[in-house]
């Protein structure tokens, strides 16, 4: 300690030793391996977060594409499929489980020759991992009607 009562009343020492005291602290310890951890544990924590939302809306499409080739096989035969009937079948799908879909974002394709139809959706889902990643992707599903 500093027993000088100029110093001590200018406190030119007075940041110096609580810096001083406060690295010989465990608080210091606790302090410096929270940091160390945070860097590391925050971008996992949300690079988790975003593979379970492009998992989810993967499934999604999937499931988008399994009732519109539901919808489109029962009138192959009767009425022609055309892509007001493939938008009318994926929002019926899509109000009752789509909830990160972006409709507007969404690419639907019918393409249909000789008895068969292909409905292929796409959608390009943003990975963002703060830091790390920002990065878009397609997904991708496929369904063939017979």
């Amino acid at each position: 300690m500093i027993d000088d009562p100029c110093v001590r009343a200018r406190g030119l020492r007075k940041p110096l030793i609580a810096v001083q005291a406060f690295s010989r602290s465990e608080r210091a310890s606790v302090s410096v391996e929270f940091a160390l951890v945070a860097l590391l544990a925050i971008p996992l924590f949300f690079g988790i977060f975003e593979i379970g939302r492009a998992f989810y809306n993967k499934s999604t499409l999937d499931y988008l594409a399994d009732e519109i080739a539901r919808a489109a096989a029962i009138r192959l035969d009767s009425v022609a499929i055309d892509t007001a009937f493939m938008d009318a079948a994926m929002d019926e799908a899509l109000n009752a489980v789509a909830i990160f879909i972006d409709r507007a974002a969404l690419d639907r394709q019918l393409v249909s020759n000789n008895g068969e139809a292909t409905v292929v959706l796409s959608y390009p889902h943003q990975l963002r991992v703060p830091m790390i990643l920002d990065e878009t992707i397609t997904l991708t599903a496929t369904r063939i009607l017979r």
